[in-house]
């Protein structure tokens, strides 16, 4: 016998079995619910009503519908663990990304960090050996930190006390150091200045500072950070050079020494105190032109010192001698001078230096003395 009429005997037996109903689904599938006896008692024709609830579950003879149910769960559970697999694939895959990523930003920032203690301690060691100290004073709390170096610029330092640095300026340079920070501005943040400062183990130093405010929405000065240097040696190298120079002046008035310097190309002429006493200038005058030069020279000397100018050029000789007379106030005055040429690379002079000494009017007297007899044997 068929598999078709076999079921189709099947069917039909169940369909007049008591507790089964018969259940065309929408697919076009027959199959049979199971019933309870209770159930199927309490109904007309052994038939549910309309308002009494069908259980949904396929019996246990179910048709195809029932295999398909099944199946679709399946592929729904098998398809919800793939998606779960790939999502915790690629949530895996990303922590480990981001703690590459991590690990990469703790190793540069290692790195980083230690580049900045090397800077720090090169910045240190530069500051200890070009004796400059870094500070921020705070215009707050009148508080000031300064660098580790500064002990041993500034001498050992107590407890620090409010505005303690300003008490240790010089008291002629207090003033104006003070006028200075008074004296900042959003627009004008910046100072210098060079002061003296008293140490505590009674050393005198004198220090150059640089520095720049910082300043609030309103303009008010929060602090002020800058450096400070240590100039001792600078100033006294300048103020013995002041020193000297001031006496070779003295020097050169009294004794009738004086120098000069001129570019060969240049009109004008650098001269000292001395040239200008020697040479009847004004006081204070340090620079001539070189016609004024030659309009209080003795015009029987102009021809002569223009040529022997012009001889040692040619020459390239590096020095030359010569004497000459000058008329100042009506008087005659004999000038003893000594040159010295330096020259380019391509040979043309470049600069003339020179040294210069009045003699006394001795040899104007006698000049004039061999004049008178000369005139007198032309008789």
């Amino acid at each position: 016998m068929r598999a078709g009429q076999k079921r189709r005997r099947l069917l039909a037996h169940l369909a007049g079995s008591q507790g089964w109903i018969k259940n065309d689904r929408h697919d076009g599938v027959t199959g049979f619910l199971r019933v309870p006896a209770s159930a199927a008692a309490g109904s007309e024709d052994g038939k549910y009503g309309p308002e009494q609830p069908v259980t949904d579950r396929c019996g246990e003879l179910g048709g195809r519908g029932y295999l398909h149910d099944h199946i679709y769960a399946a592929r729904a559970t098998l398809l919800a663990i793939s998606i779960s697999t790939l999502v915790l694939a690629a949530l895996f895959v990303e922590r480990r990304r981001q703690e590459a990523a991590l690990k990469l930003s703790n190793e540069r920032l290692q790195l980083a960090l230690d580049a900045v203690e090397q800077s720090e301690a090169r910045l240190l060691d530069a500051l200890a050996a070009g004796q400059v100290i870094a500070f921020e004073w705070n215009a707050l709390t009148r508080q000031s930190r300064r660098s580790e170096n500064a002990a041993a610029i500034l001498g050992p330092e107590p407890v620090a006390r409010c505005n303690d640095f300003f008490s240790q300026v010089h008291a002629d340079d207090r003033d104006v150091f003070r006028a200075q920070i008074r004296q900042l501005r959003p627009e004008r943040p910046n100072y210098a200045i060079c002061f003296r400062f008293c140490c505590r183990d009674g050393r005198e130093v004198w220090l150059e500072e640089e520095a720049r405010g910082e300043f609030d929405a309103q303009g008010k000065l929060l602090r002020v950070k800058g450096l400070t240097r240590d100039i001792s040696e600078r100033k006294r190298a300048e103020l013995a050079i002041a020193e000297r120079t001031l006496q070779l002046t003295l020097a050169g008035k009294a004794a009738l020494v004086g120098s000069f310097a001129y570019a060969t190309d240049s009109e004008r002429m650098q001269i000292s105190d001395g040239y200008a006493v020697i040479h009847g200038y004004p006081d204070g005058t340090s620079e001539i032109a070189r016609s004024e030069w030659r309009a209080g020279v003795h015009p029987e000397d102009v021809a002569r010192l223009e040529e022997l100018r012009a001889h040692t050029f040619r020459e390239r000789r590096n020095e030359y001698g010569v004497d000459y007379r000058i008329v100042r106030a009506g008087e005659l005055r004999w000038i003893d001078a000594r040159c010295f040429v330096s020259y380019r690379s391509d040979g043309r002079p470049h600069r003339v230096v020179g040294l210069t000494a009045g003699t006394s009017t001795l040899p104007a007297t006698v000049d004039a003395v061999e004049r008178r007899l000369r005139a007198f044997a032309a008789r």
